[in-house]
């Protein structure tokens, strides 16, 4: 019964964005011994999966009795209009974390994360950057964050959104954290062990069928033993992987961020205005 799960509910949600160190910071807030955060990572309930029951919901953090606050995290809810709304009537006045970065940068990553799902192929040059775009519109659509963050802000009121900026968390780590921490009312001065490194990191792989075949065992321990997923992290194999499987020869051309930045530079101005902070790193 949903009634009997009712103290279950998460008390925050990361929204997103993808591509902007969300992975990194999931796995901060689920080393943090008052913070259960969900298994797997993205549930996506509110976007994709809102046909399924509450209590398949719910169920995701069923062993989160002992912890003071529960969460999840799911990049697919900043860009859909109609999570905001379902969000709100299903939990209330939950708090929200959104992580945002640059969006050339973001695109970039995003793109690169389509080629290891062999959505596309090659070098980031002008003709593949054009067929790119028409064939998924998201890679830009991503980054228009000012019309996606408006729908929570207007749900959920500014003070509920903790606003963190990637760069800041590549620069100064720990104070971006503490900030997350103090914003979640747990203590603020915790610091996990994975503070410095990075989570996850995006390659170019260069053997294919090794990278689909990670994918394919990683898909299927996250539904049916999400244990091995520990385990294999336990002993740093993705790392380890990452170094041998790693093609390090993607290229940028100078053109296709020169339109980069001319598609973007309204937007960065727009989300300056809405969030109140100094975004001129972003700019050029």
């Amino acid at each position: 019964m949903v009634s009997d799960k009712e103290n279950l509910k998460p008390d925050f949600i990361g929204i997103g964005a993808m591509k902007c160190a969300t992975t990194w910071l999931s796995e901060c807030l689920r080393c943090h011994p008052d913070i259960y955060m969900s298994s797997p990572k993205e549930i996506h309930f509110f976007s994709a999966h809102y046909e399924k029951e509450l209590e398949w919901y719910l169920d995701h953090f069923k062993e989160s009795d002992n912890f003071k606050i529960r969460g999840e995290f799911s990049t697919s809810y900043l860009p859909n209009n109609e999570v905001p709304i379902r969000i709100k009537e299903t939990l209330g006045e939950v708090k929200l974390l959104v992580s945002l970065r640059n969006p050339v940068e973001r695109f970039i990553s995003h793109y690169k994360h389509y080629l290891r799902d062999e959505k596309l192929v090659g070098n980031l040059n002008l003709k593949n950057y054009q067929k790119s775009i028409e064939k998924y519109p998201e890679l830009l659509d991503r980054g228009n964050y000012s019309d996606q963050l408006k729908k929570y802000i207007e749900n959920f009121g500014f003070d509920n959104i903790k606003i963190i900026i990637k760069e800041n968390i590549d620069s100064k780590p720990k104070e971006v954290l503490g900030n997350v921490y103090s914003f979640l009312n747990v203590d603020s001065n915790f610091v996990p062990p994975l503070v410095e490194k990075k989570v996850s990191p995006g390659i170019t792989p260069k053997i294919q069928l090794l990278e689909n075949l990670r994918k394919m065992i990683f898909s299927l321990a996250k539904s049916e033993a999400p244990w091995f997923i520990d385990l294999v992290k336990k002993f740093r194999i993705p790392e380890l992987y990452r170094k041998l499987n790693n093609k390090k020869t993607f290229q940028v051309d100078l053109e296709v961020k020169d339109k980069l930045y001319d598609y973007y530079r309204n937007e960065i101005f727009e989300v300056e205005n809405l969030i109140k902070k100094d975004l001129s790193f972003w700019k050029r």
